[in-house]
């Protein structure tokens, strides 16, 4: 289960604090409480990525949502169909009592634990739109583990080929900012980056790009731009950010965040992830303090990804004498981790 985040302003930043769900009942419960699931509008050329965004959300029981389509029958009575690339964010009322305990070991942070529990949940009973979320749990618990490799390979093996909705995609494990890789890790992105499936090239381009392949990673990115996959298209323009040198940082920000605000909420977090790294690097403390704070609270749920850039926000802080305010998301550090 994906546990929201709710948020308080202080000195001006956006901090998360805990907010249960549905899943936080029992089991028995499923039929009077369902799935509920967050739909983005419309994107057309006249939406403003300023303005307000209405938000939709259904609740019911889905019988569908992949690659192309979500299914849903509402608590009234409706079958609603609806392009899944509108799908935002899904608070799955998981259909077992099995699946259910596997996914609250991450929501706290038992990775290891997790990847075993959703392995031997998957497939008993686990409708299968169902099963591309608990696939996506075992990435996000290699993730939090520091295996980009692992990550990768189950990413490739068992969610990339089995039509995941636009969505899924937020947690592909690419390479966002200024990382050193292992062997292991190189040797396989290697094997990637060298095959004809997208998805496998733009991993391998990602994590190639600024090394001795830097070359044919940039040449993959280029072809990855015109995909027919719009989620793989996104990303891979987002990625050829980073072979901008850093003093044309500020000359490309408005283009960066345009594009970044352009993609669906969820895809938004590595191209935030890159553009705080950025600005980080250039000397742009408050600006690289917003993006921070954006990642903490758009996508709190991943913890693996917003206790990092809290952290790091702190750390901005303190080096710029700004105590108080580092001494408070330090408290909510804290506390965050405890949850």
């Amino acid at each position: 289960c994906y546990r929201t985040l709710c948020y308080l302003t202080l000195f001006g930043l956006m901090v998360p604090a805990a907010r249960g769900n549905a899943q936080d009942k029992s089991i028995d419960d499923r039929a009077m409480l369902g799935d509920r699931v967050h739909i983005g509008p419309v994107i057309t050329q006249n939406l403003d990525a300023w303005e307000e965004r209405r938000v939709q959300v259904l609740e019911g029981q889905i019988r569908q949502l992949d690659a192309q389509l979500l299914v849903m029958e509402t608590a009234d009575g409706r079958t609603v169909k609806i392009a899944s690339d509108r799908v935002e964010q899904v608070e799955v009322n998981w259909s077992t009592a099995r699946a259910k305990a596997a996914m609250e070991l991450l929501d706290r942070r038992e990775y290891r634990q997790a990847i075993t529990a959703i392995e031997e949940a998957l497939g008993q009973g686990v409708p299968r739109w169902e099963g591309r979320f608990m696939v996506e749990g075992i990435i996000q618990s290699a993730l939090g583990l520091g295996s980009p490799r692992v990550a990768g390979i189950v990413f490739l093996k068992y969610l990339a080929n089995a039509s995941p909705p636009s969505m899924l995609y937020a947690d592909m494990p690419l390479c966002w900012t200024a990382q050193e890789i292992d062997d292991q890790l190189g040797a396989k992105a290697r094997e990637w980056l060298f095959t004809d499936e997208e998805h496998a090239q733009l991993l391998g381009a990602s994590w190639l790009l600024l090394g001795a392949q830097a070359q044919t990673a940039k040449d993959a990115l280029r072809k990855l731009q015109a995909s027919q996959n719009r989620s793989i298209a996104g990303l891979a323009a987002a990625q050829s950010w980073r072979l901008v040198p850093p003093p044309q940082t500020m000359s490309e920000l408005s283009s960066w965040t345009s594009f970044r605000d352009s993609l669906r909420p969820p895809l938004q977090l590595g191209p935030t992830e890159f553009i705080a790294d950025r600005l980080m690097r250039v000397g742009e403390t408050d600006l690289a303090l917003g993006q921070l704070m954006r990642i903490v609270s758009q996508h709190g749920d991943r913890y693996h990804r917003a206790l990092p850039a809290l952290d790091q926000a702190t750390q901005l802080l303190e080096r710029a004498g700004r105590t108080e305010a580092a001494q408070r998301l330090n408290e909510w550090i804290e506390r965050l981790a405890k949850l």
